[in-house]
């Protein structure tokens, strides 16, 4: 065709060809302009699906008018063929100026932005690209991004019945053609042929701006198999691990977009744009921070990389090790020693820091344990090196925090009030050094909600997210507070957006899950803890939570099994509480005992385990004296907890419980109503239930029963309570129990 006239258009050579056409360059003899002629393959012109495909896309093309796509000037026919008159863009294309290597973190970011541009007008006009990749789109001399190639556009107008029957034409014909790199840009939806939308595009945007920042594909493979089982299965290397410079919001970004999992992606384009707005607005502080002040741009510099790990926990701390061996040789002696002390489970001998460390490569190494804190080896080792650091610097304020947190801990898991006092002492100290870090704002809020401080926990997170908006722990933090308040919807709104925006951090999906579980929301529960198992299948806690879940659904065996795996990764007094519960349910009160004393001789010297050891104790034969020791035990554990939160419906219901327990009937009805204003959980209600029947309150307990299985507590737990065996003789309890639905566990 090179040198023909067709119609009025001179053909000079041909500039491109794809599975769905021909580009040819050409010269508009009547309006004297170079223009893109594009036609529809010849093997392909005799089928019909090809040519309707062909019009659709003159169609669709024609309905978009934007300055970052292709403009179509027309459609007109040769010989009976249709060919399409496009813009001539100018310029090389993407995958051209990829080949010697990544862009400018810069660069990259226009570029990104134009593209997010041109799909939120497609995506406005409900058209899907479906074949969105480096070699269609074009940069011009400008610098002004085009997308090409709308041939495998797509309409869509109800994405959860749209499904992409084209997808295994569209990977066999990339790969039979000449455009051999379609199929590693595809999303997983598109390449198994399942419903599609707007965020198949969102997806194929974040593998392109992989590339960019990268130099390399998010997906590759030797083979076309082999590429799409890279897309549907795999995650690649996060960005800033293959390139340090890449700045931790852009690298969460484009990690959030290549989530296998449409939901959990960017929802639309305008989030695209509004966060690569914000990465550029934080880019431009940085450098003006930087000019005006070298010495504070370069503390700005540290607050912002203060992690390095969005992604693949475990690596964490193996990149860090070895970006600190290049510089501090010694330094990473000891931190793969200490890595290696952690496999084997010894955490009484960990070396000290070499003495050449900085207080922030000790501060990071901290922080980097503190993400897997469910290993006690890697707390301590956090908190040494937290206090390594203020040895160096006793100002340094980010170490404070880490302590905080560290302290925190701790405390959650064996409720000694003096390491709570610690931790506030230590955050307090963080926010006093300085209080313009949003990390020390988090830690000392974090430690004031567990003081029961809620009003200024909520203070502190807000001011968090005054200095860092996409913090994740401080949307963390108020979910915290919101659900204390009984803002369920708010909460759990809050607990998202902080899996959003830190989707790889597997400690806020047990947050989720467990937000879930004390609303007794048990089927919605299983999957935040089932990813927890998924994300860090040595971390004891996601088999434990899950424990917890099969228990509440009456599902004791699966229950048992997973607190013995549990059990295999760590053994823990919870754990063992938890296992020594499911035995009691169960009627094993022998077991349950043994359990229950392993739990509380582990040191977990708190509440909940007493009571429970002296519930074992109570229905087992010859040993009520030491149920009456334990029981007191419990009781004055939560008057402690109670002096810090005085109006914690949690706190007070155990202690009613407790009390009618222990036969002090006054005093548990005297705790009992003064729960009658409170707005009270599934929880609350059961211990109320146990309450009032002790107290001899029968019509009064089976109230509280209806409200609590309305509230979607668990009838097993009801029908397993050996305190309950007089009540579930009750035609009252009956009448409940007929009322219930056929499936009566959330």
């Amino acid at each position: 065709m090179i040198g023909q006239t067709i119609t009025h258009y001179q053909i000079a050579k041909k500039i491109g060809e794809g599975a769905m056409g021909e580009v040819y360059l050409a010269h508009d003899l009547k309006l004297n302009r170079a223009v893109a002629l594009k036609f529809i393959p010849a093997a392909l012109v005799n089928q019909p699906q090809r040519l309707a495909r062909f019009e659709r896309e003159a169609q669709l093309l024609a309905s978009l008018n934007h300055t970052n796509i292709a403009v179509i000037h027309g459609v007109e026919e040769y010989q009976g063929k249709p060919f399409l008159v496009m813009e001539l863009i100018e310029g090389e294309t993407l995958e051209d100026r990829l080949l010697t290597g990544p862009l400018p973190v810069e660069e990259a970011l226009i570029i990104a932005a134009q593209v997010a541009e041109a799909l939120k007008a497609a995506h406005k006009k409900s058209i899907i690209h479906r074949d969105l990749k480096p070699a269609n789109i074009k940069v011009t001399a400008d610098g002004v991004v085009k997308v090409l190639d709308f041939g495998l556009a797509k309409q869509f107008y109800d994405g959860s019945k749209e499904i992409d029957t084209e997808a295994a034409t569209l990977a066999v014909m990339t790969m039979e053609g000449t455009v051999v790199g379609t199929p590693a840009y595809m999303s997983p939806e598109q390449a198994l042929g399942q419903a599609i939308d707007a965020r198949a595009d969102i997806f194929s945007f974040g593998a392109i701006t992989y590339e960019m920042l990268t130099g390399r594909r998010a997906f590759n493979g030797p083979t076309l198999a082999a590429v799409i089982q890279a897309v549907v299965a795999t995650d690649p290397q996060s960005p800033r691990r293959v390139r340090s410079e890449v700045p931790v919001d852009l690298d969460s970004l484009v990690m959030r977009s290549l989530q296998k999992k449409k939901e959990l992606r960017q929802q639309n384009a305008e989030q695209l744009i509004s966060e690569i707005g914000e990465i550029k607005s934080r880019q431009t502080t940085r450098s003006a921070i930087l000019a005006a002040s070298p010495g504070r741009g370069l503390r700005h510099i540290t607050w912002q990389l203060r992690t390095w790990r969005l992604e693949h926990k475990k690596a964490a701390l193996i990149a860090t090790v070895l970006v600190v061996a290049l510089a501090f040789g010694a330094l990473a002696v000891f931190a793969l020693k200490r890595r290696s002390l952690s496999r084997a489970g010894a955490a009484s001998s960990l070396a000290q820091p070499n003495a050449n460390a900085s207080p922030y490569e000790l501060f990071q190494l901290g922080s980097t344990l503190l993400e897997r804190y469910d290993k006690d080896e890697n707390l301590n080792g956090a908190m040494q090196d937290f206090q390594a650091a203020l040895a160096k610097d006793p100002n340094y304020s980010p170490a404070y925090a880490g302590l905080g947190l560290a302290y925190l801990l701790k405390y959650q898991a064996n409720r000694d009030k003096q390491l709570l006092d610690t931790a506030f002492a230590n955050a307090t100290q963080a926010v006093d050094l300085d209080g313009q870090l949003a990390d020390n704002r988090v830690s000392l809020g974090r430690v004031l909600f567990e003081k029961g401080e809620y009003d200024k926990a909520e203070a502190e997170f807000k001011q968090a997210l005054i200095l860092d908006p996409l913090n994740a722990s401080a949307h963390r933090g108020l979910g915290d507070v919101e659900r204390s308040r009984k803002h369920w919807p708010e909460a759990e709104a809050l607990y998202k957006k902080a899996i959003e925006l830190r989707p790889n951090d597997w400690d806020l999906r047990l947050t989720l899950g467990n937000f879930y579980f004390r609303q007794s929301r048990y089927a919605e529960a299983e999957q935040p803890f089932a990813d927890v198992i998924k994300m860090v299948p040595d971390c004891h806690f996601g088999y434990r939570s899950l424990g917890g879940i099969y228990h509440m659904q009456g599902r004791f065996a699966d229950a048992a099994a997973e607190y013995q795996k549990a059990l295999q990764i760590k053994p823990s007094a919870i754990t063992y509480s938890n296992l020594g519960t499911s035995l009691f349910f169960q009627g094993l009160y022998q077991q349950s005992v043994v359990a229950m004393k392993k739990a509380v001789e582990m040191g977990a010297d708190n509440a909940q385990n007493w009571a429970n050891l002296a519930d074992a104790y109570r229905w087992t034969p010859g040993n009520e004296a030491k149920a009456r020791e334990a029981y007191l035990s419990a009781i004055q554990k939560v008057r402690d907890e109670l002096s810090s939160k005085p109006n914690d419906p949690d706190l007070r219901s155990r202690l009613a419980l407790y009390l009618a327990k222990n036969g002090d009937k006054q005093q548990a009805q005297v705790e009992a109503a003064a729960l009658e204003q409170s707005s009270k959980s599934a929880a609350v209600l059961s211990r109320l239930v146990t309450v009032y029947e002790l107290c001899g309150q029968r019509p009064q307990a089976l109230e509280t029963m209806s409200a609590a299985l309305k509230a979607g507590y668990s009838i097993e737990e009801f029908r397993r309570d050996p305190e309950l065996l007089e009540l579930r003789k009750d035609s009252g309890y009956h009448k409940l129990v007929a009322m219930l639905p056929d499936q009566p566990n959330k």
